[in-house]
This record gives C-alpha cells, structure tokens and sequence, in this order.
C-alpha cells in the first residue's frame, strides 16, 4: 500500500482498545471505538502523556493525567485543559492489518 505505513493485526485492537504505535517518526495512538478504527496524535497536547494510557469515552480519547477530551476521528479538543487539537491520521483495516497513511494536522 503506497503512503501507508503496517502497524498492529486487527486482532491486536478489540473494540474499546488503545494503543501507541511508531509511524515514521510520529507516535499515533490507535484506538477502536466500537469496530471504528480511528488515528490521531498519540501524545496529549497538554501535558505530554501517552493518551494509550486513558479511555474511550463518547467517541473521544480522555487523557490519563488531566481528563481532557480529544475527539477520535477530527482530533478536536472537546474538553480541556488541552487548547491545540491532536493530528489525525488516515487508517484503515485490510487483509487483517492496521495500515496507517499519511498525517493531516
């Protein structure tokens, strides 16, 4: 797949799970939010935490250390104290793999 960077099976992510993953020199958190499997910026903008490390909750991402909210699939800032949103990156589930393309910040 041209563009697209392999990370994880499928089967490494069930529904409800979070993981970092190296792409380039980026961390993007993968996450599966009820069969969707969304990309964005692994790292919270607030205060650096690993977000893999949080929850899913309402289609968001809380971080572990101060509870803000980014939305998984535009990368938004829904609750702060984080102010800048996270990148979003295109992802797609093919012959059961989690191939990553290119970041859209």
């Amino acid at each position: 797949m041209e563009g697209y960077s392999e990370t994880l099976a499928a089967s490494e992510l069930p529904p409800g799970a979070l993981r970092s993953v190296r792409v380039g020199k980026d961390l993007v958190l993968l996450a599966n939010d009820g069969g969707q499997i969304r990309a964005i910026g692994a790292i919270c903008t607030h205060e650096q935490e690993d977000l893999a490390e949080g929850e899913i909750e309402e289609g968001c991402v809380v971080c572990p250390m101060h509870s803000a909210r980014f939305d998984l699939q535009a990368g938004a800032v829904v609750e702060g104290p984080a102010t800048a949103p996270e990148p979003v990156d295109d992802v797609r589930v093919e012959g059961g793999k989690i191939p990553v393309g290119r970041r859209h910040d």
